[in-house]
């Protein structure tokens, strides 16, 4: 869990630094008195190349919403969002992921956290979960 785009890629850091990994993070673009998603993308990504992240943001005539790809990102969610977008959201980076090899068979189970700023998914999370 993390409040803001530092703390994010210190926490990315960390779980690399330990063996661990997220299968997909999903930050805020912009953060009120912290680092947001376009600047934390940038870092997060350096470390794991491979990272399925996602940007969610109400300013959806950001630029970074537009070319969210040009920015490090895999995804974009628009807010305000339903549970059934975030979800099918979800559904789509984890057959992402699993047509790219991005998720090893070790990891199973249902686990994840969420933070208003950041959605660290944790090693076996399941679109079913949500």
């Amino acid at each position: 869990e993390t409040e803001e785009g530092s703390e994010t890629i210190k926490a990315y850091q960390e779980a690399i630094a330990e063996g661990r990994c997220f299968d997909l993070v999903i930050m805020d673009l912009s953060i009120p008195n912290g680092m947001g998603g376009a600047e934390a993308i940038q870092q997060v990504r350096y470390a794991d190349p491979d990272v399925l992240a996602v940007v969610s943001s109400g300013y959806s005539d950001d630029p970074v919403m537009a070319n969210y790809q040009q920015y490090g990102f895999s995804a974009v969610l628009p807010k305000p969002y339903e549970p059934a977008s975030l979800r099918q959201l979800v559904h789509r980076a984890a057959a992402t992921a699993a047509s790219n090899n991005l998720i090893p068979s070790a990891r199973t189970g249902k686990s994840f956290s969420t933070t208003p700023s950041t959605m660290l998914f944790k090693p076996g999370w399941t679109a079913s979960s949500l």
